[in-house]
């Protein structure tokens, strides 16, 4: 009797380390890169299921310095950003926003890809491919494409 009581328990503490187990690798983990430029700070932080290699959600914020001689040409890039802006808006899981201050600013794009609507993100931004990476939602090829393009992990 002792023998089949310990046997159930230790099936019991086995299933439950498994149980854990599995639960745990479905977690969403978050790492955040950042590049840093003469004028240019881009961070992105990026969110994905470890145990699938897929990407859920990136949040890419770019702050920028304008130093710019004339109101003329602040005006200029001030039209520019609002257009770029305009054509983030009104696409199915990406939000985007824009602070335009004094000497800088800073866009903030979120790239929901559970509910991302990417056909029209791709007709829609010019260069989207390019900037947000393809459909490919694979963790590790977008970790190796951001280090690639100079990025460093922040930990």
């Amino acid at each position: 009797m002792k023998r089949i009581s310990r046997l159930i328990l230790t099936f019991a503490m086995l299933f439950i380390v498994v149980l854990t187990t599995a639960c745990e690798s479905n977690k969403p983990i978050t790492k955040t890169f950042v590049l840093k430029q003469e004028m240019v700070t881009i961070t992105e932080t990026i969110t994905y299921i470890k145990s699938k290699d897929k990407i859920i959600k990136v949040t890419k914020v770019t702050d920028a310095k304008m130093i710019l001689k004339s109101e003329e040409a602040r005006k200029k890039v001030v039209n520019i950003l609002n257009l770029s802006l305009a054509n983030h808006q009104g696409i199915n899981g990406l939000t985007a926003t824009l602070d335009i201050q004094e000497d800088k600013y800073v866009q903030t794009v979120e790239l929901d890809y559970e509910n991302l609507d990417y056909e029209k993100a791709k007709q829609q931004i010019p260069g989207f491919e390019e900037v947000y990476g393809s459909n490919d939602l694979s963790m590790k090829n977008r970790e190796a494409e951001l280090i690639k393009q100079g990025f460093v992990e922040q930990k």
